[in-house]
């Protein structure tokens, strides 16, 4: 990504290199890639024409945001590990289950299946059910 000039209207330049970015197959930007805009779009800037101070807050406030959603997308792929981590431990165990029908059952867990729909345990009747179908471990 290159940024040759932002001209007096400087927002106009994250608008347009966040749409080149969507176009190109890459929906999102990343905090650095913002920060590195902004940076460039104030290094840039005319001296004589500066950028309103309502843009300049709303882009702080975007990279705001950005930063805040790469936190969460962490905090969510920590909690992702710890529930695989303490999935593994119901092997062995027995617990009572909502099947695909509604119906409750028991059984003994075989099995905890890792795959990209999340995690699933593989009872011993042959049932595959997904983690947060089961009600209660006993």
């Amino acid at each position: 990504m290159s940024v040759t000039s932002t001209g007096s209207a400087g927002y106009s330049l994250i608008n347009e290199t966040f749409t080149t970015e969507r176009a190109a197959g890459n929906t999102l930007l990343g905090k650095d890639e913002f920060l590195k805009i902004l940076v460039a779009q104030l290094s840039n800037q005319d001296p004589l024409e500066p950028l309103d101070q309502a843009e300049f807050i709303g882009q702080m406030a975007q990279f705001a945001e950005v930063e805040q959603t790469a936190n969460l997308n962490d905090k969510v792929d920590r909690l992702d590990g710890y529930l695989r981590f303490s999935s593994a431990s119901l092997v062995g165990s027995d617990v009572s289950f909502v099947d695909y029908n509604g119906y409750s059952r028991e059984g003994k867990v075989e099995a905890v299946i890792f795959d990209k729909s999340g995690v699933s345990l593989k009872m011993e009747s042959g049932f595959i059910i997904p983690v947060d179908r089961v009600e209660r471990v006993f």
